[in-house]
């Protein structure tokens, strides 16, 4: 019961998507005890919680993928695609940035652009966070600050920059289904690996909940924190083409 109870709060935290990987990992953990160890697994019902489908198909598009996009989107939102690049921000949490949210060294990730087209709360309370700025980065936001005014910095519905990136997909031949603008925080968070950046910081910069998250979800790990690094992992693969 107290083992439930745990799980009950565990995904009020960090809600059912996160709590569903952590789930599958608790349960394959407990069925190989009891295989390998003759261990008495305890009762654990997991409630409320679902497993989560996820969507995949082909390869995971890489980062030339992904430029070719931004080169097939026109402005506003090859700015935003080349900021979730660089960022690793989730489309909702775009949308919602503001002028005011511009800070000397980031932009301040306050809350997430819904279906109602409102500025609801971020997906997690670690996604309330300063993403620290790159030098491209902070040429993209000026940029914005001076094209707006006032206001959101991209100002667009979910469903409009949606299509908008369905159709750059399939005109840089890279559209896969179920592949959109999150193969960019993908794509980012390979970055972030390429560079250097530790575990924690990344998780941070992602707004994860826990370190643990950013494990389950991507998988991988190292030791250096610089984000300045990730322009220069883009122009690493910009001389590959």
């Amino acid at each position: 019961r107290s083992v439930n109870s745990l799980i009950d709060a565990f995904t009020k935290e960090i809600g059912a998507p996160t709590a569903a990987n952590v789930a599958v990992t608790v349960g394959a953990i407990i069925k190989w005890a009891a295989v390998h160890r003759g261990i008495d697994p305890p009762n654990i019902t997991f409630q409320g919680i679902s497993k989560q489908a996820r969507r995949r198909s082909g390869e995971s598009l890489t980062v030339q993928d992904l430029q070719k996009v931004i080169a097939a989107l026109p402005e506003p939102f090859d700015s935003m695609a080349e900021f979730a690049l660089l960022t690793g921000l989730r489309r909702g949490e775009i949308l919602a940035l503001t002028v005011h949210d511009v800070e000397e060294g980031g932009v301040k990730v306050r809350g997430n652009w819904n279906v109602k087209g409102e500025i609801g709360p971020t997906k997690t309370t670690a996604g309330n966070r300063l993403v620290t700025f790159t030098p491209r980065t902070r040429e993209i936001i000026d940029a914005r600050v001076k094209a707006v005014v006032a206001g959101r910095l991209w100002p667009t519905t979910l469903n409009t920059a949606g299509a908008m990136m369905n159709r750059a997909m399939r005109a840089a031949g890279v559209y896969q289904e179920g592949k959109g603008w999150h193969a960019f925080r993908h794509a980012h968070t390979a970055l972030l690996n390429e560079s250097g950046v530790s575990l924690r910081d990344s998780a941070a910069r992602l707004g994860h909940g826990a370190n643990y998250a950013q494990s389950l979800a991507y998988g991988w790990a190292s030791e250096q924190v610089d984000a300045t690094a990730v322009d220069a992992a883009v122009k690493r693969h910009e001389k590959k083409k």
